[in-house]
């Protein structure tokens, strides 16, 4: 009794682990991750784009975080868009990459008082990490980042490296 409600329990979750699977990128559009920012077309790095009929603006991201040399080797985008299209890349980017790993929501006030909840919808894999907010900077404007798992852990570390030097400010 006890191995069968083992093995139908172990074939349950054997099933429902592809529905947790998240189908990673390899760049963003044309551009393939590890590319080096010599070989990038886009010569601005900053460059309006389009997901379908949606207008964003796209701004790829090389590392070693920092200013981009010719051998920097790209590992992301961080995209904006406004922040009333965000229903529609938001099955866009189910549809890509399939459920969300991770699906949060966070309370925002504008500085006028006006009281919003923000979406942010999350996939974590192994080599890559995609995130889409409805609201990023504003609620006028909404955001997204693709990029590499290296790119996330590189910027973090820059991030915090500048809080502590800016500590010494105080």
């Amino acid at each position: 009794m006890v191995r069968s409600l083992s093995a139908a329990l172990l074939a349950v979750v054997l099933t429902a682990l592809p529905t947790f699977a998240f189908n990673e990128p390899d760049g963003y559009k044309e551009y393939k991750w590890g590319m080096p920012s010599r070989d990038v077309r886009q010569k601005t790095l900053i460059f309006d784009d389009k997901i379908g009929e949606i207008k964003v603006s796209a701004w790829l991201r090389f590392l070693p975080v920092g200013p981009v040399m010719p051998d920097s080797k790209l590992a992301g985008a961080t995209l904006e868009f406004a922040s009333n299209v965000y229903p529609i890349l938001k099955i866009t980017f189910v549809e890509r990459y399939g459920p969300p790993t991770v699906a949060r929501t966070e309370s925002l006030k504008t500085k006028g008082g006006m009281e919003v909840v923000n979406e942010i919808l999350r996939w974590e894999g192994d080599q890559s990490i995609v995130e889409l907010k409805r609201y990023g900077a504003s609620i006028l404007r909404g955001g997204a980042i693709i990029s590499t798992r290296e790119w996330e852990n590189e910027r973090g570390r820059d991030v915090m490296d500048k809080a502590k030097r800016a500590a010494g400010d105080l």
